[in-house]
């Protein structure tokens, strides 16, 4: 029985201008995430991971990471990042959960839902970037999308002008509101799943079909 010692939880997106944009959701669902855990979650910090210094929440079993990079190079960052941590912590990698958690045009504002690490990135170059840095051999990795809807224009220049633009209040609002329970379920579901004999294997089967309806404090603490 595989016992997950640690999850780690980092979100994509772009820094600097670019950091309120909907390219960058993922941010601002982690963000929303940490305040609705229990006190045992710190607020964020800057701290030098992965040669670079980037906002940190590590808590006992939960640690929470806003990737510094840029958003097409997120893989170096975070394949640095997460085997420094695993190194340091003297733990494996088939005990240490990772979840990307990104941002996705073809969910509806504030879905979450659940894809296998190595699932399509439907033209996600965040995605791209993890896939060329980090191959998954059935270790306890996968994604969490966070919807952002789309414009009514599918053309290049539309879809770019749209994730790059400003998050508008209202988006956000309902991204906080909406955000940190979708993922309580799903980080659940998937921390049961990887617990279970024999571990799923999320590259092949496409990720879990549902979530499961357990308490997020207790199965995580």
């Amino acid at each position: 029985m595989t016992s997950i010692k640690r999850i780690v939880i980092t979100s994509l997106g772009n820094p600097g201008q670019y950091r309120d944009t909907y390219h960058s959701i993922g941010h601002i669902a982690l963000e929303a995430l940490q305040k609705s855990l229990t006190h045992d979650q710190p607020p964020f910090t800057p701290e030098k991971i992965g040669s670079q210094y980037t906002l940190a929440s590590v808590g006992p079993r939960i640690t929470l990471w806003q990737s510094p990079s840029v958003m097409n190079y997120s893989g170096k960052w975070l394949n640095r990042a997460f085997t420094s941590y695993v190194k340091d912590n003297d733990l494996q990698l088939t005990d240490t959960a990772l979840i990307v958690v990104h941002d996705e045009l073809e969910a509806e504002l504030g879905a979450i839902k659940t894809r296998a690490w190595g699932q399509s990135p439907r033209g996600h170059n965040g995605v791209k970037s993890l896939h060329e840095s980090m191959r998954c051999r059935n270790y306890p990795w996968a994604r969490l999308a966070v919807g952002t809807g789309r414009p009514s224009s599918r053309a290049n220049h539309a879809v770019s002008e749209f994730v790059l633009s400003k998050v508008t209040n209202r988006c956000r609002s309902v991204i906080e509101e909406t955000a940190p329970h979708g993922i309580f379920q799903a980080v659940t579901a998937l921390v049961e799943g990887w617990e279970q004999e024999p571990a799923p294997k999320l590259e092949e089967r496409g990720g879990p079909g549902g979530y499961l309806c357990i308490d997020w404090i207790t199965t995580l603490r």
